[in-house]
């Protein structure tokens, strides 16, 4: 779990309230008997600060401290004032971290314009609905995680139908060398449906013993000519697409590389469909091809027009996965957990140590597959983490096809398939200019607590984010620089 904090500021209550930056749990029952107690005074002080976003995380952190196991020590921190302030909220021994606000929570949208006019009020209020869906564990149905779990997680697995796509497969080594201080070999295995699965494994060229490992799950990006390129890099000379989009998303960092680097054992595969496993233009009619072919990495123009056509391909692609009764997570979700059993099986793996992570695209599958498989110890989802009601009435047009599940959305909100980990560590990053999401929507999804669980969301100023933060994840401690919050350590 994220453990560690650092105390910022005094506390300073607007009026006669004042509370000071360190508390014992002795000197809050002294001055409120019984723990409720702290609720109530809580409460009281956000009545008088309007409720605003960042005072209603700190009152999410004491309900969190309440409902969990008997309070050992608790430290506030709160600013209700002048300044932005940060809220840590320590209970035994871990670090729950809330984030100020600059936004008001979602309003209600009777006329705002939306994706669906008219309609999307309706839609939002009425029939996904506005309070939790109906097997969130914030329904209270469910006494403690684990019940929960089960049935959501045997839930998800409906709805997203995951396809057959056989036992762990037999992997061939294409390739293997070194490469920029690193061991690295170029994989491939056949899956039961579609071409040969291709992949890179990069781990330290001196490592021995076994290694906690990642599964590097690289972006969509609007682009499918490319897979695990996206991210990783095995040659000096690499192609000039793969160079210009590392450029463009990740800084000209290989990210997977630069996490090899710091100890891990690292897998990235092609998944459904990208790179190896991408659909061929050759082999669909011709009239859906818009005159795009199978170029080779070189043809610049081949492969603009290539990525055109698989980008309008989604459309199709999204039917005919559905006439078959599957759906497009249940390709690559079970195209994930294939790799994941490839990276688990290997001798120089510790299997009982891997996560998952990615940008994007990337914090999309994180999110299913982290979500999903409980092998993942560890998740950092980049660039992908809102609602429903975020997708209904604002952002569907800016994402792909792979994002949906029919009928999941009124049984759990996006965020919660990732809760589904919980209370393993998980670490989710936003920019808070990033145009695929409205910021109040990502706060909201923050605003979905679990008992017991440490909670930290990231925000950055600007759209992406450069490769010092994207790739400075390490086995103990990380700077973030600009970051709204520090964590001081993302793996025991």
């Amino acid at each position: 779990m994220l453990a560690g904090t650092r105390e910022i500021g005094k506390a300073q209550a607007k009026g006669s309230l004042c509370f000071p930056e360190s508390s014992s749990v002795s000197e809050f029952r002294a001055a409120f008997p019984g723990t409720s107690e702290c609720g109530k005074w809580i409460r009281a002080m956000l009545r008088m600060v309007n409720r605003r976003p960042t005072y209603e995380c700190l009152f999410r952190s004491l309900i969190l401290t309440d409902r969990g196991a008997p309070m050992l020590k608790v430290f506030l921190t709160v600013a209700l004032a002048t300044a932005p302030a940060f809220s840590p909220c320590i209970a035994g021994g871990e670090s729950l971290v809330s984030i100020p606000s600059n936004q008001e929570e979602p309003q209600p949208r009777e006329s705002r314009p939306n994706m669906i006019g008219a309609y999307g009020s309706w839609l939002a209020d009425k029939v996904l609905g506005s309070g939790p869906a109906s097997l969130s564990f914030r329904t209270g149905k469910w006494k403690d995680l684990d019940s929960w779990r089960s049935v959501a997680r045997g839930r998800v697995l409906d709805r997203i139908a995951p396809v057959d796509l056989g036992p762990t497969p037999q992997v061939r080594v294409e390739y293997e060398g070194t490469y920029d201080g690193l061991h690295v070999e170029r994989l491939t295995w056949q899956l039961a449906g579609g071409p040969r699965s291709e992949a890179v494994f990069l781990k330290p060229a001196d490592a021995g013993g076994r290694l906690p490992a990642i599964l590097a799950l690289h972006d969509h990006g609007g682009k499918k000519f490319l897979g695990w390129r996206k991210i990783a890099r095995i040659e000096e000379n690499p192609w000039k697409i793969q160079s210009e989009h590392q450029d463009h998303y990740y800084g000209g960092a290989a990210w997977a590389n630069e996490i090899a680097k710091r100890g891990y054992a690292v897998l990235v595969h092609d998944t459904f469909p990208f790179g190896s496993r991408r659909v061929l233009a050759a082999d669909v009619p011709e009239r859906i091809r818009q005159g795009a072919g199978d170029p080779e990495p070189e043809d610049e123009e081949g492969v603009n027009k290539y990525n055109a056509f698989a980008g309008a391909h989604e459309n199709i692609m999204e039917k005919s996965l559905l006439s078959a009764g599957t759906t497009w997570p249940g390709v690559y979700v079970t195209e994930d957990r294939r790799a994941l059993d490839v990276l688990a099986a290997r001798p120089d793996v510790d299997s009982s140590r891997m996560g998952c992570a990615g940008l994007s695209g990337g914090g999309m599958r994180t999110v299913f597959l982290g979500g999903l498989d409980s092998r993942v110890r560890c998740a950092v989802v980049v660039g992908f983490m809102t609602t429903w009601r975020e997708f209904l009435l604002d952002k569907c047009f800016t994402h792909t096809w792979m994002t949906y599940v029919p009928l999941l959305p009124r049984e759990l909100d996006f965020p919660e398939i990732l809760a589904l980990r919980a209370p393993a560590a998980t670490m989710v990053l936003n920019c808070t200019e990033d145009p695929l999401y409205t910021v109040a929507e990502m706060k909201r999804a923050d605003l979905q607590p679990l008992p017991g669980c440490v909670s930290l969301l990231l925000f950055y100023p600007g759209v992406r984010f450069a490769h010092p933060r994207l790739s400075s994840f390490r086995p103990a401690g990380a700077d973030f620089g600009t970051a709204e919050v520090v964590p001081s350590r993302l793996w025991p």
